[in-house]
């Protein structure tokens, strides 16, 4: 189906055209109808102990368990992609609203997104704890890689969630878009 899929909607637009430039009066295939197509739900998606679990897995009593436990749950309550993530800059997330603003995300839009408190309070507190102490003069962007003060590395983020993952003896293969996947299943229950 989803082959079928594709192809009738590319001969739909090659049509479409054909009658934009002129060639034919009509399309036909204004009658041909689309396939049904099933919705699948990742299969990886993590239970709410389980994303428990795993936010709560970094030592918070070091600077990086703050920026990690502060990347994870932003990761779990927003849903963002992990390109987006290691985008924020620091006026980009609004701990007063609870919201994030997500500059050039898919497609090159722009989107507001809710957060959660416990977000809002641990992207406060890495920001009023850890960065202060790591961002160099005019640096804009909000998690800064543990080491140079730079914008954190979306490998480290990855590599966090795995680690993460495995110390909370979760099993499935997790990674920032499963996160995301089950932001968005734990947000429709």
């Amino acid at each position: 189906p989803t082959s079928v899929d594709s192809y009738i909607r590319s001969v739909r637009v090659f049509f479409r055209f054909l009658v934009l430039q002129g060639v034919i009066i009509q399309t036909p295939c204004d009658l041909v109808a689309l396939p049904r197509m099933s919705r699948r739900l990742p299969r990886n998606v993590l239970t709410e102990s389980e994303a428990a679990r795993l936010v709560e897995q970094p030592d918070i009593r070091t600077d990086r368990g703050v920026l990690h436990r502060a990347v994870l749950e932003l990761l779990y309550s927003s849903g963002l992609r992990l390109g987006e993530l290691c985008r924020l800059a620091v006026d980009d997330v609004d701990t007063r609203k609870g919201i994030v603003r997500v500059r050039r995300g898919k497609g090159g839009r722009d989107r507001v997104t809710p957060i959660g408190n416990s977000a809002c309070l641990w992207v406060r507190a890495y920001r009023e704890l850890v960065r202060v102490k790591k961002a160099k003069p005019g640096e804009q962007a909000l998690f800064l890689g543990p080491q140079r003060g730079r914008p954190i590395n979306p490998q480290v983020v990855e590599q966090l969630v795995r680690d993460c993952a495995k110390q909370a003896g979760i099993r499935k293969k997790v990674s920032p878009h499963v996160l995301r996947a089950t932001c968005a299943t734990h947000f429709y229950r």
